[in-house]
This record gives C-alpha cells, sequence and structure tokens, in this order.
C-alpha cells in the first residue's frame, strides 16, 4: 500500500507491506508482487492479471508466492524501487 504521512513538517509518501502492515524501510527492503495466469492459447507466456502487492522482501514475498502458487499462478515480483521506475514511466504518457 502507498500512504502519505506528516512527518517533520512535510507530508511525504511511504510504502505499507500488504502482508503484515509493517513500514518499507531500507532496512526492510521491499518487492511488488503479483500473481500471473498462463496464457490459455500460448501456455508458455505468462500474463499478468489481477492485484499487485507491496511486500517485505523475504518472508512476506514468499508467502504470497506460495498463495499465488496455491491458487494455480505463477508468481511474479520485481524489487519496489524497480516498479516504482515503471509506474513514473508509465504515467508519463
Amino acid at each position: 500500500m502507498i500512504g502519505i504521512r506528516f512527518e517533520e513538517g512535510e507530508y511525504r509518501p511511504y510504502f505499507m507491506c500488504d502482508k503484515c502492515g509493517g513500514y518499507i524501510t531500507k532496512q526492510e527492503p521491499g518487492v511488488m508482487c503479483w500473481p500471473m495466469d498462463l496464457d490459455d492459447t500460448d501456455k508458455s507466456k505468462p500474463n499478468a492479471v489481477g492485484m499487485g502487492y507491496v511486500a517485505h522482501k523475504g518472508e512476506c514475498h514468499r508467502s504470497y508466492e506460495l498463495e499465488f502458487r496455491s491458487e494455480g499462478d505463477v508468481p511474479g515480483w520485481s524489487e519496489l524501487s524497480e516498479a516504482t521506475e515503471h509506474l513514473k514511466l508509465n504515467s508519463s504518457s
């Protein structure tokens, strides 16, 4: 989740783990993860579907991967810093 908090006289954005609710920090970095279905026509090409989740890298991220696999999906993920760059590029067009 992305939020805004008032800190040291300024409004600042922050990331919070969708799995455990803790803050994503330099000490506890995060990833963006999402479930992917295998395309019905070409089983070798995964397609991203549904919601993306922010999670701590490690236990929270692995928990999402297990959840996605249990539902028959392929887990996709990206470092949070990389995912935010893609969001920035995609939102500028």
